[in-house]
């Protein structure tokens, strides 16, 4: 996370980018494979559904039933309701030996356009099979119905005209009877009778109009079987559906925008989470909030050499990869301290942190090892005498006497322990934890006593408790000649190395520098080729 100084504030840079990932990288794969992992399950658990679409052609026809030789006009609103009625799903569920006709309704629609004479049945299921042959059978139903419908109206109309035919044909032969009597009548009568006359009159007029009547009955039974025999089936299907195809989102398709939504997603939150950030991961944040620079930088342990003795790499037997680069690392920090105090005659450091558990015992043991190594004649003091951590880490036994023993008042002479393995290194242990550590490390006995060992060593390294957790710290800076300052690079937030620093200042001392620790700014890939010479020199020199 960069460090906000109000006068340099500076646009973020692909390589801000490229950090911002390579800092949360396993964010990003665990957001990716999240992702990835519900487009697997919603493909695996999803109901994919089809749709049958059959086409059925409306042909104009006597339905409803009429008994006149003009056919009604086709009403597809009345014909869309008829596709989609229980009669046609009776038939239609017989077609496919489904027992519950509403079966055969459920998920049914029927469409058509205005201005044509095709109904559409649209059919979803599950089964693509299933969905073909019920928009089929419907389909095929529709048309047998409407047929049979259009055929039983024609009947109808046939018979009707055959019953008036029947009906005319008797009026005709009745008055034809009554014609042949009236003129019987009228041949034997010697004058001619009016009333005769006029009766003859009356039945040959009734006589014409039936024999009218007759001729067109018979005119419009002739029209009508000819209008039948060349008018178009009532109905037919012109689509039979296929089997369908599935038209959604493809199961590839799923895969591969699931997964790229959970890399998007996974980028803009390391982003995000890295602008948000104020851990103090990179040099400039720190020397930017500590107001001095960066000493050195050292690496994360592995597991096995995080606690404990294991934990001072400048000792141990270790040789994998990651103790032989902690090893380079304290030399090279080993160097700065070294440079730094001949550049401004330092000689006394307090080394803290800003808060605990950020690896401030363990980075000046090493240190202090490690200057001793180089010949130099090293004392290490252990002040931080509310929680001491130094005599753990190089084994050393808890003696009755030590730093607060002498702070209060007693001889020093026997307070001082030398480091098996280490002859120019000197440690002065903790002692029993007093009730006011920050007191003792505030009287001039302690400046008096760091003022010796000066003069006695080339290096005083002074182990104080982290600065915002007591004001020991700050006591105890006043003494030495500079503050080495550790900061977890992991979990130092740049508002607490500002806080830090200012008290620090406030009280008088002087932050001298900072080390960067379990840093991963410089970790180098399994490939790396500076990796590969430098733990190949390194076995050859540890070997």
């Amino acid at each position: 996370m960069m460090y906000e100084n109000p006068d340099a504030r500076e646009t973020p840079g692909l390589e801000d980018y490229l950090a911002a990932l390579r800092a949360r990288w396993l964010l990003v794969l665990m957001i990716t494979a999240l992702f990835t992992i519900l487009g697997y399950v919603y493909v695996q658990t999803r109901s994919v559904t089809v749709e049958a679409r059959a086409e059925v052609l409306v042909n104009p026809a006597p339905v409803p039933r009429t008994t006149e030789n003009n056919l009604p006009r086709i009403s597809l609103e009345r014909e869309r309701g008829v596709l989609s009625s229980l009669r046609t799903a009776e038939l239609a569920s017989q077609k496919l030996g489904i027992g519950d006709p509403a079966d055969v309704q459920r998920n049914v629609k029927v469409e058509f356009e205005p201005d044509s004479d095709i109904l559409a049945v649209l059919v979803k299921r599950t089964d693509a099979e299933l969905a073909r042959d019920t928009a089929n059978a419907l389909a095929e139903s529709y048309v047998e119905l409407r047929i049979a419908d259009a055929a039983a109206s024609d009947q109808a109309l046939t018979d009707s005209y055959t019953a008036l035919e029947v009906e005319l044909v008797a009026q005709e032969a009745a008055l034809l009877v009554q014609q042949e009597d009236v003129l019987d009548q009228i041949s034997r009568l010697d004058e001619s009778s009016p009333s005769l006359n006029q009766l003859s009159t009356s039945v040959n007029s009734e006589l014409s109009t039936v024999k009218q009547q007759l001729r067109n009955v018979r005119t419009d039974i002739n029209n009508a079987e000819r209008n039948q025999a060349i008018r178009s089936v009532a109905a037919e299907v012109i689509q039979f559906e296929e089997i369908p195809e599935f038209s959604g989102i493809g199961d590839r398709t799923v895969y591969l925008g699931t997964f790229l939504l959970g890399l998007i997603l996974g980028i803009s939150t390391a982003w995000v989470l890295d602008r948000l950030d104020r851990t103090a991961r990179e040099t400039d944040d720190v020397e930017l909030a500590v107001g001095s620079k960066v000493l050195g930088a050292i690496p994360e342990f592995g597991i096995s050499n995080r606690s404990g003795a294991a934990a001072v790499v400048m000792l141990s037997g270790g040789r994998s990869n990651r103790v032989q680069r902690a090893r380079e690392s304290f030399r090279r920090l080993r160097s700065s301290v070294q440079f730094l105090a001949a550049s401004n005659e330092m000689k006394s450091f307090v080394v803290t942190s800003a808060r605990p558990a950020e690896g401030k015992s363990v980075m000046i043991t090493n240190l202090a090892v490690a200057s001793a190594q180089s010949g130099s004649n090293v004392v290490l003091v252990s002040a931080d005498m509310r929680r001491p951590m130094v005599e753990k880490l190089l084994s050393l036994p808890n003696p009755e006497n030590g730093l607060s023993t002498y702070l209060a008042g007693s001889d020093r002479s026997d307070i001082a322990l030398r480091v098996d393995g280490i002859a120019n290194l000197t440690v002065v242990p903790a002692g029993p934890l007093p009730d006011n550590p920050g007191e003792l490390l505030a009287s001039q006995r302690f400046g008096h006593f760091i003022a010796e060992l000066t003069e006695q060593f080339d290096f005083v390294f002074v182990d104080a408790p982290p600065v915002l957790s007591a004001a020991d710290s700050m006591s105890a800076a006043v003494h030495c000649d500079g503050v080495i300052v550790v900061v977890d690079s992991q979990n130092t937030d740049t508002d607490a190395l500002l806080r830090m620093s200012s008290e620090i200042r406030r009280a008088g001392g002087q932050v001298a520098g900072a080390v960067m620790n379990r840093d991963k700014s410089d970790s180098s890939g399994m490939f790396s080729r500076d990796r590969y010479a430098y733990e190949k020199v390194s076995s050859q020199v540890s070997s």
